[in-house]
């Protein structure tokens, strides 16, 4: 349950060194063809600006099927100022209601810096028509790369899927 590396270290004393990465390639599964998915959420990581220096912002779509596995279905990825980073989550959104008509997507916004303001316009309909948000709380939470150490159990334990031809 707590993925191999903090195993190693804790209850085997012998901590491994890190080896290419927080999630090696070899721990993500593969799909060919999506199980019947019972939720999509589409996780938010929203930057401020759009220079070539700084961070993009990034909306990846997952599916949940009804094993609690996880499916990487669509990754967006731009260097956005705030209003068409808001465009961009209703673009995001109704991707998904195309693609899965039967679910409603929720987005997942980190609440802080510029996910606050997004979180908020999304709901309240500003601009488009409201979506489904969950704010994520990350103070905290540490650093980005603690929080995706939080998550390598769940990879490592061959629960979450990534296309096969991604």
């Amino acid at each position: 349950a707590v993925g191999s590396k903090v195993f190693e270290a804790q209850f085997q004393g012998r901590p491994v060194p890190d080896a290419g990465g927080t999630f090696p390639h070899d721990w993500w599964q593969r799909y060919r063809e999506l199980p019947a998915l019972e939720r999509v959420e589409i996780t938010v990581d929203s930057a401020f600006k759009t220079g070539t220096a700084n961070d993009y912002s990034a909306f990846a779509a997952w599916g949940r099927d009804q094993l609690g596995r996880a499916y990487l279905l669509r990754v967006w990825r731009e260097r956005v100022a705030f209003p068409d980073l808001i465009r961009l989550g209703h673009t995001a959104a109704g991707w998904a209601r195309s693609s899965f008509p039967d679910i409603e997507p929720r987005l997942v916004v980190e609440d802080q810096a510029s996910g606050q303001s997004a979180i908020q316009t999304w709901q309240a309909g500003e601009i488009g028509p409201a979506l489904s948000v969950a704010p994520y709380p990350v103070a905290g939470m540490g650093s980005k790369l603690s929080r995706a150490e939080a998550v390598t159990p769940f990879v490592e334990g061959g629960r979450a899927y990534i296309p096969e031809d991604g």
